[in-house]
């Protein structure tokens, strides 16, 4: 065969009885996985949104507060900062519901197919996912929260009740009736979680964990060893020579990395320094919300004046800089992503599972941009939702409802969109993933290490361990990322 032309992977790939693979995602747990990220997404636009409306707020307060636009545009942002603590409540609750239910139904799912496939095992990243000896923790934490919060508005209820009866003697009935009701809600929907729930889960790891034996993983990495070193030897008989690995991190590809990260970390510091500068202007001429504003010399205003606008400008170049950051690290992920499908078609190519970890623990790139799209539409519907509620106090007409409505529309619809990029991204992942595994048979490699700072104890490689991962220690739990 022509050595332009390269061979087919199939044809060198050794598909054996025992090795890793993840399980995919369907059903029900494909479901449970959306709703997850999703909550995180949505928390996530949440305190962003928060942050923003705070921020746009004391920029409209001290550029023109007498204005009326201005005066409606704050009212706007004070409403959206009420708005934001719903979304991030929904946000938790979907979160901590979603993660348990996933959980258990990752846990049947591995049953069910080490029963029909007793040559499969999860990878580190489920066993990891599945070796938590509490996975209704959180969910069990929250209902407590609210418990404690529905009794204390009861305690404040009755309190201010007998300090002032004259109080209508209905809205009081009815509100404690409500905190009542409630507080009995949350009480008994701990319980199942503290007894059923917790002894079902216990009684999945206890299946679970007879596969997850050191023997176990031991045997499962020393025949994805030997699979490895016949797909090896195949190759080499093909390309008629042994080859030498394929080195997927190339110079510029790391240069550009350490780029990114030093970029990424100097425009979050630049921004996090502006926006104290910024806040600390402000807090110069009006210390509180209520309070007047302060009158200083000519100097002091004028310096007050160019901290605003300086801080101002570069918080706004530092989230520029940190967009176009983010953009550029999207980007070489995806080319990244290409480099691995087009060198794995090439059956003589040769690859060391120590540059796979990264790869066999990241998230694909399309799950990532529907969180993004998800965060980005929770951050629109803040005002959205808020600016409605304002246009109908004030009776507004109906342009200006009807272009609430439209950036509201705008925002659900991109919600939409990022719960299908999050359901492909999840579908489409843990196929790329378990096929890297196929071709290349890497192990159950350990996920790169952070580089080490000069002076560190001790050094080694990043990515090591695992079987053929390098000579790196592998931790003592079979559950241990």
């Amino acid at each position: 065969m022509s050595s332009s032309t390269p061979t087919p992977a199939a044809d060198v790939v050794d598909d054996g009885s025992l090795r890793f693979a993840e399980n995919e995602p369907r059903g029900a747990r494909l479901l449970a996985l959306v709703l997850w990220d999703a909550g995180l997404a949505l928390i996530y636009g949440a305190v962003l949104g928060f942050l923003a409306s705070v921020a746009f707020g004391l920029i409209v307060s001290e550029a023109a507060p007498s204005v009326p636009v201005a005066r409606f545009a704050l009212q706007v942002l004070g409403g959206g900062v009420v708005v934001s603590v719903p979304i991030f409540l929904a946000g938790m609750l979907l979160r901590l519901v979603a993660g348990p239910v996933e959980a258990m139904l990752l846990a049947r799912a591995e049953i069910r197919r080490r029963d029909a496939r007793p040559g499969l095992l999860s990878p580190r990243r489920e066993r990891t996912r599945l070796g938590k000896s509490k996975a209704f923790d959180g969910l069990i934490g929250f209902i407590w929260l609210m418990f404690g919060l529905f009794a204390l508005m009861i305690l404040v209820t009755v309190i201010v009740f007998l300090i002032d009866p004259d109080d209508d003697p209905e809205v009081v009935g009815v509100v404690l009736l409500v905190m009542i009701g409630g507080a009995v809600v949350t009480f008994l929907g701990a319980r199942p979680f503290r007894g059923e729930g917790l002894r079902a889960w216990r009684a999945l790891r206890a299946r679970l964990e007879p596969g997850w034996t050191r023997e176990h993983l031991d045997a499962v990495e020393a025949a994805e060893r030997m699979a490895r070193e016949r797909t090896v030897a195949r190759a080499a008989t093909l390309a008629g020579g042994p080859q030498r690995a394929t080195r997927l991190d190339s110079a510029r590809h790391r240069r550009l990395g350490a780029v990114l990260a030093r970029v990424n970390r100097v425009g979050a510091i630049t921004f996090a320094v502006a926006g104290m500068l910024f806040l600390a202007g402000v807090y110069l001429r009006q210390p509180c919300r209520t309070c007047s504003q302060r009158a200083w010399n000519a100097p002091i205003e004028s310096f007050i004046d160019v901290v605003v606008t300086a801080a101002g400008a570069i918080a706004v170049v530092a989230a520029a800089v940190e967009a176009v950051a983010l953009v550029a690290w999207l980007v070489r992920r995806i080319l990244r992503r290409v480099d691995l499908t087009r060198v794995a078609r090439d059956a003589t190519a040769r690859v060391r599972p120590g540059e796979l970890a990264a790869d066999l623990g990241a998230f694909s790139t399309s799950l990532l941009l529907g969180m993004g799209l998800v965060a980005a539409a929770a951050i629109v519907a803040i005002p959205s939702v808020s600016a409605l509620i304002e246009l109908d106090r004030v009776g507004a007409g109906a342009e200006h409802v009807g272009v609430a409505r439209l950036l509201l529309g705008i925002a659900l619809g991109g919600a939409a969109a990022g719960v299908v990029g999050i359901t492909a991204g999840h579908i489409a992942g843990v196929r790329h993933r378990n096929a890297l595994r196929r071709r290349w048979s890497p192990g159950d490699p350990l996920p790169p290490r952070p580089p080490r700072r000069r002076g560190g104890s001790g050094g080694g490689r990043s990515g090591g361990g695992g079987a053929g991962g390098g000579r790196g220690r592998r931790p003592r739990n079979p559950y241990a990322v």
